[in-house]
């Protein structure tokens, strides 16, 4: 096992980064700053070798995320997927990107889904391959939600599905941080952040 790194910190001012995406070719990287209100873009000149990134732009979501915890992508770029942990906030926002990828080519689709009924602290977000299931989870209500789309990665054709089981109680976690798909819909691999836990857990339906 070999180890590579990439210092991040003389990017951010302030708070702390809250969520890290790839393109599908992993020559781009993506992190959220929770405090900076921003997606910052980086260049991996080695696909997946973060130890070969380069900071290239920011793009700010203050003005619709005032505390931005995830971010996703369309499959083809075209997209991308900002939530928002604050309350009364509690949304996930959607933007299109004129060149896929390029987040200075990012603007406000005036598209948002609005999950406070169902998850206070949103702090993962993830689609499935096809783009039309997008499952939520946070530490708010400590579940994974899960919502269909009528058409793929169109939060205006949402619509809630079901939840899964409380995961603090069957899972013995405390704060839920962060989510992620395994090799099906059928496997979640979901972190938790805390001092006591600190501790990445898969989950089988």
């Amino acid at each position: 096992t070999s180890l590579k790194e990439f210092v991040v910190t003389e990017y951010i001012s302030s708070g702390y980064y809250s969520d890290i995406t790839f393109s599908t070719d992993g020559t781009q990287m993506y992190l959220v700053t929770l405090y900076d209100d921003e997606v910052q873009e980086f260049a991996l000149s080695t696909a997946w070798d973060i130890s070969t990134a380069t900071h290239t732009q920011d793009f700010s979501v203050v003005t619709q995320a005032v505390s931005p915890s995830a971010v996703r992508f369309k499959s083809d770029g075209t997209k991308m997927f900002v939530a928002d942990y604050q309350s009364p906030n509690d949304s996930i926002y959607e933007y299109y990107l004129s060149t896929a990828w390029d987040i200075s080519s990012a603007s406000y689709n005036n598209t948002s889904l609005d999950i406070s009924g169902k998850e206070t602290t949103i702090q993962g977000i993830e689609f499935n391959s096809t783009g039309t299931v997008l499952y939520i989870t946070g530490y708010g209500n400590d579940l994974i939600h899960k919502y269909t789309l009528s058409t793929a990665y169109d939060l205006s054709t949402a619509s809630f599905d079901s939840s899964s089981n409380n995961l603090v109680t069957d899972g013995d976690m405390d704060q839920i941080w962060g989510l992620a798909l395994g090799s099906s819909e059928d496997e979640f691999f979901v972190l938790d952040r805390t001092v006591a836990s600190r501790k990445l857990t898969k989950f089988i339906n």
